[in-house]
C-alpha cells in the first residue's frame, strides 16, 4: 500500500519523488488535513440565520439636553456618557467644547455596539469649573421605552451634594436614531 501511495504521490507531485518516502507520507497526510480543513470550514460556516431582525443592527444613544438646577443652570456644559464602558462626550461637534444649559439644546447621536442590555452613567463638567457626577449606573434590558433622566450631583471639594444638580434626558433606540 505505501507503495501504491509513493507512486501516486510520485505522479501527482513530482516534485516530491526524490525524497524518501516517509517525507511523501508527511506530504500526503498534509494534503489531507489541509483539504478535511477546508470542507470543515466551508460546510460549517454561518448561514446568517442569525442575523438580528432588519433595523436592528445598529443602536444609538441620543443624548436629548441637559437640565440644570441651582449654579449650573445658564452654564456651558461637557457631558460623559459611559454605556457598557465606552464614553462618548456630548457635544462632539468640530469646534465645540462647550454647550450652554438651556430648553433648546441640541440633542447629538452616537452609534453604540448593539446588546442585550446597557449599563449605562453620565458625569458632566461646567464650564466653570465645577463637576457633576454620577449618582448610580442605570441597567437598562435592550433599549428605552422614550426618553430617560439621569440625575448628577455637584461635587465639591471632593464630596458629593446631596441634591440633584442636573439631569441628562437621553435614549436608546434601535434602528435609526
Amino acid at each position: 500500500m505505501l507503495d501504491t501511495l509513493t507512486k501516486w504521490v510520485g505522479t501527482l507531485a513530482p516534485f516530491i519523488a526524490p525524497y524518501p518516502s516517509w517525507v511523501k507520507f508527511a506530504f500526503v497526510l498534509f494534503v489531507f488535513s489541509g483539504a478535511t480543513w477546508f470542507v470543515g470550514l466551508v460546510v460549517a460556516a454561518p448561514t446568517g440565520s442569525a442575523k438580528r431582525p432588519q433595523g436592528e443592527e445598529t443602536a444609538w444613544l441620543t443624548i436629548k439636553g441637559v437640565t440644570a438646577f441651582g449654579r449650573g443652570n445658564g452654564q456651558g456644559v461637557r457631558v460623559t456618557a459611559t454605556v457598557n464602558g465606552l464614553e462618548y462626550i456630548y457635544p462632539t461637534l468640530p469646534g465645540v467644547e462647550w454647550l450652554q444649559i438651556g430648553p433648546e439644546m441640541a440633542p447629538q447621536s452616537y452609534q453604540i455596539p448593539v446588546r442585550d442590555s446597557y449599563t449605562v452613567r453620565f458625569a458632566a463638567e461646567l464650564r466653570n469649573g465645577s463637576s457633576l457626577v454620577s449618582v448610580e449606573e442605570q441597567h437598562l434590558s435592550s433599549t428605552t421605552d422614550g426618553i430617560k433622566i439621569y440625575g448628577l450631583r455637584e461635587l465639591d471639594r471632593g464630596q458629593r451634594g446631596s441634591t440633584v444638580g442636573a439631569e441628562v434626558r437621553y435614549a436608546i433606540t434601535r434602528g435609526s436614531p
